[in-house]
């Protein structure tokens, strides 16, 4: 008798590094890709990747492009594709607008933009539906033969060959609807031995963080798993031998809820603080879609560079500081609502902004004394156009596109302290420096008052 057990054990990162088998089994498909990865565009901690993928081998009628990054890079945002990243490993999945199956001789090109810290190196291995792109073709004929009666002593001495594995329900790039069931099956075998069981494990949308959900031992392999709601997002399955080696197969799917609405679009207020390095934005709730928003998104590119996530944030805010910014560079940013199944809405209107040059900030106010209503704060003069400098503002900038802004207090001529008086007790201020006659802003500045 069949038989399937269900668990409910959760399983993270641990089988992002297991080994995806390539092996071509008997009767299977000719297999060969050709691929290239190239780097058009670099700077400080980000970079634009595209990759070009060639399939040589039969027509695959849903495509999933693999590789694995040697130095920490991560993946930011994709197009053509739909990316995931579960640790060094990606995945780029065929989206469900492809258009058909992917013919020999045809060729898919996807890009992303990416950050790095160190070293940004290119994958020295892509991979088309599991297969090694070397630009030769594999036919089923030229698989080496295996005598069926190879001896489990095999496995011992170092011969033995993994199993291979492919998910052949759901399809890869599909869009399945809920609540209702989602049928899993896999076709499993082994080159020189037997299948002692597949596990199926369900995915997030970040590919990050998998479930196993049952282990069938008996072929067929399946299970019908109930979809309680849209966070189903990746189906694996994992083949384990007799002598326990495995094979992974992972295809990525999307499960609408009905009539999906996402999140709209926040609305996004001129920027009342520019400095050299950062940006201070607010911005107007999102109307919330089928899901409650809980995040937002913000994106920045830089002289007309494509966009790249720069911060995320919580719902309860709606206001973040952008810093880590080029000075004297010109920057459109939007941002994004995000609701509490991974779903992202259209972006909000963008906003331009141009930092200022190197030197022309004055330095964020530091408190050297406090009482319960006063504190006595102090900050750096800028070091370019100091002498335009006629006196400063220190202002607590708004933190909601309809909140004011407060002014703490001003001096004129070049002192560069000043005791704010009228204050709250155990007050925590959030502050910026405003350099007047010099028009410039510093990055926020926080002291707090005594009890």
């Amino acid at each position: 008798m069949k038989r399937s057990a269900v668990v409910v054990a959760a399983v993270g990162l641990l089988l992002a590094g297991t080994a995806t088998m390539t092996m071509t089994p008997a009767g299977a498909a000719t297999t060969g890709c050709r691929a290239s990865y190239t780097i058009p565009s670099q700077w400080p901690a980000g970079f634009t990747a595209n990759v070009a993928v060639t399939n040589l081998g039969d027509p695959i009628s849903n495509w999933v492009v693999t590789f694995d990054f040697a130095a920490g890079q991560q993946v930011t945002q994709g197009w053509n594709a739909t990316w995931s990243q579960s640790g060094a490993h990606v995945t780029a999945a065929s989206p469900s607008w492809s258009g058909g199956p992917l013919g020999t001789g045809a060729t898919v090109t996807i890009g992303f933009n990416g950050s790095w810290t160190g070293s940004n190196p290119i994958p020295t291995a892509i991979y088309l539906n599991g297969t090694l792109c070397t630009g030769t073709v594999n036919s089923p004929s030229s698989s080496p033969s295996v005598s069926p009666s190879a001896s489990p002593s095999a496995s011992r001495s170092g011969t033995n060959r993994p199993p291979s594995v492919r998910v052949t329900s759901p399809i890869a790039g599909q869009i399945y609807g809920e609540p209702g069931t989602l049928q899993l099956a896999a076709n499993a075998s082994d080159p020189d031995g037997t299948i002692t069981k597949v596990e199926f494990y369900t995915g997030d949308y970040t590919g990050a963080l998998y479930t196993q959900v049952a282990t069938d031992y008996t072929a067929p392999y399946s299970f019908t798993l109930t979809v309680p709601n849209a966070n189903v997002w990746f189906i694996r399955a994992v083949a384990y031998d007799n002598a326990g080696l495995t094979a992974t197969d992972t295809v990525h799917i999307s499960v609408a809820v009905s009539d999906p609405v996402p999140p709209g679009a926040p609305s996004v207020t001129n920027p009342a603080v520019v400095t050299e390095s950062s940006v201070d934005l607010s911005w107007m709730s999102a109307p919330a879609g089928n899901n409650p928003v809980a995040a937002y998104d913000l994106y920045t590119s830089a002289n007309g560079q494509p966009y790249q996530l720069a911060a995320s944030t919580t719902v309860v805010n709606r206001y973040y500081t952008v810093t880590g910014l080029t000075a004297g560079t010109s920057y459109r940013i939007v941002v994004r609502a995000r609701d509490t199944v991974g779903v992202s809405g259209a972006p909000s209107n963008p906003v331009s902004v141009t930092t200022g040059a190197a030197g022309t900030s004055p330095g964020p106010p530091v408190a050297t004394a406090a009482t319960s209503t006063t504190v006595t704060v102090t900050w750096r003069p800028p070091t370019v156009n100091a002498d335009k400098v006629t006196g400063y503002d220190i202002i607590v900038p708004a933190l909601t596109p309809t909140a004011p802004v407060r002014l703490l207090g001003r001096v004129t001529g070049q002192a560069t302290t000043l005791t704010l008086t009228g204050l709250s007790p155990n007050t925590t201020y959030q502050a910026v420096v405003w350099a007047l006659g010099a028009g410039t802003y510093s990055v926020r500045g926080t002291f707090t008052t005594t009890g």
